[in-house]
């Protein structure tokens, strides 16, 4: 989690880096004020996009569940071994190995902090995981 002057200047920096691509055949028509504008213009914009990729300084950062679809190809023998692969096994088995298959992202779902023990409890997790990470 970022502090209030590591997002300061995280957006300054990223403010001023967005600036120098903008031709100077555009800023020569500028007059000094309004390239100062111009600059703080930019420097709004950013400030909430950043501001939402690094979370805001002292709240928890968002937790989504993520369901995953897994299909495979396999003979009768390979797939009674699933329940004894994990799911580095099995992508493995997808890319050197006796499956055919493809893995994908369905369904994203933003868990709300009050959820989040419950939802981590449900997945045999101490309910624990994620504590701190909004400190």
């Amino acid at each position: 989690m970022m502090i209030d002057a590591q997002l300061d200047q995280l957006v300054d920096n990223a403010s001023h880096a967005s600036f120098e691509t903008i031709p100077d055949r555009l800023l020569t028509a500028l007059t000094a004020d309004e390239r100062a504008a111009l600059l703080f213009s930019i420097n709004d914009a950013l400030t909430p996009i950043l501001r939402d990729l690094a979370g805001e300084p002292g709240t928890p950062p968002a937790v989504c569940k993520v369901t995953l679809e897994i299909t495979l190809l396999a003979t009768q023998d390979d797939a009674d071994r699933l329940d004894d692969l994990n799911l580095t096994d099995i992508a493995r088995e997808m890319d050197d190995g006796a499956f055919v298959g493809t893995i994908s992202a369905r369904r994203f779902e933003a868990i709300a902090p009050t959820a989040l023990r419950d939802e981590l409890l449900a997945l045999g997790n101490d309910g624990t995981f994620f504590d701190g990470l909004g400190e």
